[in-house]
């Protein structure tokens, strides 16, 4: 009868992860801090960009609220300059008819939160809205001809008045 031998294979690959991790514990005391994280950091700082090139998507179900929050990003005067590229459209449209979102998403398309946050920072300051990381998805693919796609949701047409004061 031959000797027990471990099978060769993922679980021999695992323990090895183990042992690697619970060495690099041993020898550095404490886990790697998260990227993008600071320690004792519990607030997201960030340094915006000089300007960011912007898509505004109507998935509100509120008529022409893309070209209008299109025209309110372009006209901030802070440090960041949004430029649209392109004309203000639905999401997205099924059998004819515009496609809603419930809640507005911010699609990044190049790498970091810096642009997002840039972004969001004037739509959550006139809005009081607490828009957040989490409202920030990527998309990164090249060459894209923005740095955000903006795919406003029934939670800012709800509250359009208050973006977009009527005259």
């Amino acid at each position: 009868m031959a000797p027990f031998e471990p099978a060769a294979g993922p679980w021999r690959l695992l323990a090895a992860a183990l042992m690697a991790s619970g060495i690099g514990l041993a020898v550095f005391g404490q886990a790697p801090e998260p990227l993008g994280s600071s320690p004792g950091a519990d607030t997201v700082s960030f340094q915006p960009p000089d300007t960011v090139t912007i898509a505004v998507l109507n998935g509100s179900g509120c008529d022409g609220f893309a070209g209008q929050v299109k025209r309110f990003l372009e006209s901030q005067d802070g440090p960041t300059v949004f430029i649209s590229p392109g004309p203000e459209s639905n999401a997205a449209s099924v059998d004819g008819a515009a496609y809603t979102y419930e809640e507005t998403i911010f699609v990044s398309h190049v790498p970091g939160l810096e642009a997002a946050l840039a972004v969001i920072a004037p739509i959550s300051a006139r809005t009081g809205l607490e828009i957040g990381e989490e409202s920030v998805v990527w998309e990164i693919r090249q060459p894209s001809p923005v740095d955000v796609s903006i795919f406003l949701g029934r939670d800012l047409g709800e509250i359009r008045d208050s973006l977009i004061p009527t005259l």
